[in-house]
C-alpha cells in the first residue's frame, strides 16, 4: 500500500475470540529506531502483537494472531530478496486461516505492507503513512486509524512518545469497541539496547488495566527518569 492508502473490509467469525485491536508499527529513520505500539480488550496484548528487529521490520499480528507467521516474515525480509507486500502475499498465501488475520508491518527503510482479512470483525482496516502503517479490527470505525495516524504524524519526539500519542488519539477517536484493557509498546535500535547490549529500547507492557494507555504513559514516565540517571542506559531523548 502507499502512503495515503486506506482499506476496510467486514465480516464476523464464529467460535474464535479475536484479538480486537489497534496498532501502529514505524520507523524513524534518522534514529534507526523502529518498533510497534498497540493496545487491546484482549489481556497481555504485547505477549502476541508486536515483533521487532531492529534494521530488519517492525511487524503487528492480530485479529486471530499468527506469531510464528509475523516471525518468518521479518526472516523473509532479513535476506533483501522480497519487497514487503511480495513476502507477505507469499507468506499468507500458505495459510488456511489468512481470512482471520491482520498483519501490518515496516521496513527499516520506510516501506510498509499490510493485510486485513475478508472475515476479521469489523471495522477493520488499514490505514498508511509515511514510514508508519497503522491497523485494526473490532474498532468503532475507521476514524480510530485516522486518528492514530494524524496523532504520530503530528507529533515531535522519538518513536515512543510519537507512539503514545498515536494511541493516545486512537483511544480518544472510540478505539476497541468492546472496550480497554491492555496495551503495549516495544522499539529497537541497533546497539540501542541497555548499555549497548542487544537491541530492545522500550519494551512496556499493561497487561490488565482499566485504563491502559494512560497506565503505559505513566510507565513511559517512570522508564524516562530512570534512564536519565544513567546517561548510558539507552532511551537517549
Amino acid at each position: 500500500m502507499r502512503s495515503g492508502e486506506t482499506s476496510g473490509r467486514g465480516g464476523v467469525v464464529s467460535d474464535i475470540l479475536p484479538i480486537a485491536t489497534f496498532s501502529i508499527a514505524a520507523t524513524d529513520r534518522a534514529t534507526g529506531d523502529m518498533g510497534v505500539a498497540t493496545a487491546s480488550r484482549y489481556v497481555a496484548v504485547g505477549s502476541l502483537v508486536p515483533h521487532v528487529r531492529a534494521g530488519v521490520a517492525a511487524v503487528a499480528t492480530q485479529s486471530v494472531a499468527h506469531p510464528a507467521l509475523a516471525d518468518a516474515l521479518i526472516e523473509s525480509l532479513a535476506t533483501g530478496e522480497d519487497e514487503p507486500d511480495a513476502a507477505l502475499d507469499r507468506l499468507l498465501a500458505e495459510d488456511a486461516s489468512r481470512d482471520i488475520r491482520q498483519f501490518a508491518l515496516v521496513t527499516a527503510d520506510g516501506r510498509t505492507a499490510a493485510f486485513t482479512g475478508s472475515q476479521c470483525v469489523p471495522f477493520a482496516g488499514e490505514r498508511v503513512g509515511a514510514d508508519a502503517v497503522c491497523a485494526g479490527n473490532t474498532l468503532t470505525g475507521p476514524e480510530v486509524l485516522e486518528a492514530m495516524l494524524e496523532g504520530f504524524a503530528g507529533t515531535e519526539g522519538r518513536l515512543w512518545d510519537r507512539f503514545l500519542a498515536a494511541l493516545d488519539r486512537g483511544d480518544a477517536a472510540g478505539g476497541d469497541a468492546r472496550g480497554k484493557q491492555a496495551a503495549a509498546m516495544r522499539v529497537h535500535r541497533s546497539g540501542g539496547g541497555y548499555r549497548g547490549s542487544g537491541e530492545v529500547v522500550v519494551d512496556l507492557r499493561v497487561d490488565d488495566h482499566a485504563d491502559p494507555v494512560a497506565e503505559l504513559a505513566r510507565l513511559l514516565a517512570v522508564l524516562k527518569k530512570t534512564r536519565e540517571q544513567e546517561p548510558d542506559a539507552g532511551l537517549d531523548s
